[in-house]
């Protein structure tokens, strides 16, 4: 049974181990379209923008960014992505083919007695 997730793409260039801002995201936009055109799953699952298409399987996501990432030492990109099981979140971040995931940690607050009885 094939598992869909939402995924967001956001490439950031980096100046030593800040992210710069831009004035142009163009060359933003031309690396996520680099992507959308190298893997089919890519351009089913995002935007021209990096944005999520909707639900999709990019079950490579994050190989594929991996690889296509050497090419762009100095860019840090940001895979956000949220599967259709309640609390499958995560972020994953690339640099030069480098990866660390980030899984979502879903909390609860016990309750809070003392502002129920003031209310």
């Amino acid at each position: 049974m094939a598992y869909n997730s939402y995924y967001t793409l956001s490439p950031r260039f980096l100046i030593g181990n800040k992210v710069a801002a831009l004035a142009d995201e163009t060359p933003l936009l031309d690396i996520i379209e680099e992507v959308r055109n190298t893997f089919p799953d890519a351009c089913y699952c995002l935007t021209k923008e990096g944005e999520s298409n909707g639900r999709g399987k990019w079950y490579e996501c994050s190989e594929n960014i991996a690889a296509i990432s050497k090419k762009y030492p100095n860019v840090l990109f940001i895979i956000h992505r949220e599967g259709e099981d309640s609390g499958d979140i995560e972020n994953v971040y690339i640099l030069n083919g480098k990866v660390q995931v980030a899984k979502a940690i879903l909390t609860i607050p016990t309750v809070d007695i003392d502002a129920l009885l003031k209310g």
